[in-house]
């Protein structure tokens, strides 16, 4: 599976948008040519409304960031969500990657925010949509994971 930003590069930055398309372009190019590596499937990184709003409280109640902009462009509501994943387990790493974007980010607490000090705390669950998609499921009914084929319990199917 690819993985990329939605429509509106998550926030409206116009490069994070330009990658989308280029990465939905790309994702269709690879169907084109019999000899090209076929991808499975394409999701974007999305947050819901709950999430923004959510996201927004703690941005407000623990630093002095500004929350990232919400609204219905740049969110979706819960039910649009395909997949989500824990990754609670992962937040320490994902705080010290951060790290090393200091000219980008700047992290207070647990949360970070952008140059424009517009920011959210680091995720504890990543929520996608499936933008594409050529081939089934894995299993009957089951909903794709982003890893296709693969099950959660990282297990491939015979």
């Amino acid at each position: 599976a690819i993985v990329t930003y939605n429509e509106f590069g998550g926030y409206g930055h116009p490069d994070h948008i330009a990658v989308h398309r280029a990465t939905v372009r790309a994702f269709s190019d690879a169907w084109s040519d019999e000899h090209a590596w076929h991808p499975t499937a394409l999701f974007a990184v999305e947050r819901t409304r709950a999430q923004a709003r959510a996201d927004a409280r703690v941005i407000r109640q623990t630093t002095d960031f500004d929350p990232l902009p919400g609204g219905r462009r740049l969110t979706v509501a819960s039910r649009d969500i395909d997949t989500t994943i824990d990754v609670r387990d992962v937040r320490d790493r994902v705080r010290r990657a951060m790290q090393c974007y200091r000219t980008q980010l700047t992290l207070e607490a647990d949360c970070y925010a952008l140059s424009n000090r517009t920011g959210a705390p680091i995720a504890e669950v990543e929520r996608y949509t499936e933008i594409g998609g050529m081939a089934e499921p894995a299993t009957p009914g089951a909903r794709r994971d982003l890893v296709d084929g693969w099950h959660a319990n990282g297990e491939r199917p015979e």
